[in-house]
Parts: structure tokens; sequence; C-alpha cells
């Protein structure tokens, strides 16, 4: 009887430990870690949400990844954002992308993904999602930046993200264009990312600020601003097409155009 319960033990235990190594087998060797910018979790309706994505490898073997750069619609647009909720937010550039667009690239190899390498990148989350009313969300980042060197195709990485969106008052609104004007006209280093600010601000005084610099060939916003002006909340619409009627006394412009 000693006997059978001294197998009985020892065959326990090596279930326990087959189960161990299996669980240990299947966890990646490969994750992703996803945070707003310095850690905030709070924004406001309008406010650019940079988001920072960093991937490491447990080894320097078994994958290699995609260069960063390029945005939404890039060559390299390998993360999909979704909300999981059914209210509050939309696709400001869902009809911009469901257009059948050339995707153009650099061809570039993707290097080894080496343990002692992590490697961190930034997007604008409001390049997928656009917050227009407040509340608490949850958003899911799924990533397949990530590719396994035995040809096995690309590991979904996912994680997720709380953020709260607060209203957007006036006083923030105005404080927050004057911000943006300023680092704009000095051309101070972070003017891109003040042209960033300004795209997805959403009032009618940032989409006069955007159609006067596209009117005066401001290049190096013309991106930002005309892409600004597309995914516009159509709360706003009607408003711009008022204001550019009354002042320029000619058919408004459809913003969608």
């Amino acid at each position: 009887m000693t006997s059978m319960f001294k197998r009985g033990q020892a065959l326990s235990l090596a279930v326990l430990v087959l189960a161990a190594l299996s669980l240990r087998a299947q966890e990646p060797s490969v994750k992703l870690a996803v945070q707003a910018a310095d850690g905030q979790t709070v924004f406001r309706i309008g406010e650019r949400i940079p988001i920072k994505l960093t991937f490491t490898s447990a080894n320097d073997t078994q994958y290699i990844i995609a260069p960063w750069g390029g945005g939404r619609g890039g060559e390299f647009d390998l993360e999909d954002f979704q909300v999981l909720s059914s209210g509050g937010w939309s696709d400001p550039f869902a009809l911009y992308f469901a257009q059948n667009l050339i995707k153009t690239g650099h061809g570039w190899s993707w290097p080894p993904f080496l343990s002692s390498n992590p490697v961190q990148g930034a997007v604008d989350l409001n390049e997928w999602i656009r917050f227009d009313q407040p509340g608490d969300y949850t958003i899911r980042v799924t990533s397949r930046r990530v590719c396994r060197t035995d040809g096995a195709g690309a590991e979904l990485l996912s994680k997720e993200i709380k953020l709260h969106i607060a209203p957007a008052t006036p006083e923030w609104q105005s404080e927050k264009l004057k911000s943006i004007l300023d680092r704009l006209d000095r051309k101070i280093p972070s003017f891109e990312e003040a042209a960033a600010d300004l795209k997805y601000l959403g009032t009618p005084e940032a989409v006069e600020e955007m159609t006067s610099r596209l009117r005066q060939m401001g290049y190096y916003i013309a991106d930002e601003s005309s892409m600004g002006l597309k995914g516009l909340p159509d709360s706003i619409r009607p408003s711009c097409r008022k204001k550019s009627a009354s002042r320029y006394s000619t058919k408004p412009v459809d913003l969608m155009d």
C-alpha cells in the first residue's frame, strides 16, 4: 500500500512538472508594454494623446521586428486600436482610409530583435480614435510588428490601456490654441508636435488656422492641416461652413473635399 501511495505521489508530481513546463513553453518570449506618454491617463476632448509602445525580447535569435515610422497608412502601420465600448468615440479618418490608397515604402529589411535592445515607438492615438464624449475608456492595442525567424508569421501582441477623457472647456481650448500658435510661429523644435496638436483640437478657431495656413502655402504644416480638416467632428462642421461663407462671401467650402 505504501509503495502504491509513493508511486501515486511521483505520478502526480510528474504531471504537475509537465504542466508547468507546458505553460512556460506557451509564454511568449516577446512582450509588449503600452502607456500614454509620461504615464498620463487623463486627457481632454481634442487633446493629442501620444501613446508609447515598448517591445522586449527574451533572446537574440527567435524574432525580427519591423522598423518604426510612417504613421497610419504608412509602410509599417502594424498596430490596431480598438475601443472596448460602443459609443462616445469614432474613427476620424475611416472614410479617407476606406479608399484604395497606394501604399509605398522603402523595402527595408526587418532587423533581428535582440534581448539587449528593447524597441520603443510612439503614435498619436488620435490617428485611429477621436473621443467625442467624456468618459472612461479601455483601449486594446494589438501589434503585428514582431515576426518569428522560423517563418511562422507575426506574433499577435495585445495590451489594454485605460484613459479618462474629460470635457474641453472654452478656457482650456483658448489657452491650448494660443500655445500651439506660439510654437508654430516661432518654429521651435517642437513645431511638429504643435502642428499635430492643431490637427486634433477640433474647434472652429483651429479650423480657421488650418485653412489660413493652407491658403498661405504653409508646406511645413500642409499634411497635418489637410488631414485635420478631414477628421473634424460632425458637431462643428455647420459652424465652420457658416463662418467660411460669411467671411469670403462665396460658396462655403466642403471640408470633406
